[in-house]
């Protein structure tokens, strides 16, 4: 009986065909559970068929890009636990990252009474703690992405569904400095100021908010979304106020 051999194809064709068999987004990790982190990458080859024989092996590599995209998709803050490990050739592919995070903070429920007498016992809000751990972490997770050349922060905040759109002549405007969400301490805007400065150094930050554990799910999982934002930052534009910047009336 005779076998086909794939390999007495011409390299032509063999290119060809190892381009149909990269895959174009994978999921490399997912957490326990659905809210848990899942990581996705672009480009990703079928892990059985790189153990097929050496010369497969190479030939299949040498079609996969150089440059690879991943997005690291943060679970609900109250269940995250850490980013995982990369695997040592794919980490030193990851040119581009996206990282979603989530956060949960309940200073947009707060009347004018208790938000003045929380502010004068110079108290940051829950947003900061959940934002500075992320920091620390994402910093540790990102040190395996040796050749990164851009990263993409995008966080999902809990917010108030009475914050409402105010279009007053303040919105859109640039700014150096980080502009203060509305009903959130100072300390966040601060400690968001930080993702920007080595080492982590983001090219972009968007901050949106999300009222539901679904709104974050569809965001993190880049449907488009829709979402008012608090603030947005980028290296050529700076820091720019969106469409929440106050909160309606009680």
């Amino acid at each position: 009986m005779s076998h086909f051999r794939f390999l007495d194809l011409p390299r032509e064709l063999r290119d060809v065909i190892y381009n149909y068999l990269i895959l174009p987004t994978k999921e490399i990790y997912t957490g326990v559970d659905e809210r848990d982190t899942i990581v996705t990458a672009t480009d990703v080859p079928i892990p059985d068929l790189l153990q097929v024989s050496k010369e497969f092996n190479s030939e299949y590599s040498d079609q996969l890009p150089q440059s690879r995209t991943l997005h690291v998709r943060s679970g609900h803050c109250f269940w995250w636990t850490e980013y995982p490990g990369i695997p040592g050739p794919l980490a030193h592919k990851i040119k581009e990252c996206y990282v979603y995070i989530h956060i949960v903070c309940y200073c947009d429920n707060m009347s004018d009474g208790e938000r003045e007498e929380f502010e004068a016992l110079e108290t940051q809000c829950e947003a900061v703690d959940f934002l500075r751990d992320y920091r620390e972490r994402l910093e540790m997770f990102l040190s395996q992405l040796r050749n990164r050349q851009s990263l993409h922060l995008r966080i999902g905040l809990w917010g108030d569904e009475e914050a409402t759109v105010d279009q007053d002549s303040e919105v859109g405007e640039e700014s150096d400095d980080v502009p203060r969400i509305p009903s959130h301490s100072t300390g966040f805007a601060d400690v968001l100021s930080m993702f920007i400065a080595p080492p982590l150094e983001v090219s972009d930050i968007e901050v949106v908010r999300c009222v539901s554990d679904e709104e974050y799910e569809g965001y993190r999982m880049g449907e488009k979304h829709g979402l008012p934002t608090y603030l947005t930052w980028s290296r050529t534009g700076g820091w720019r106020k969106g469409t929440l910047v106050g909160l309606r009336d009680g």
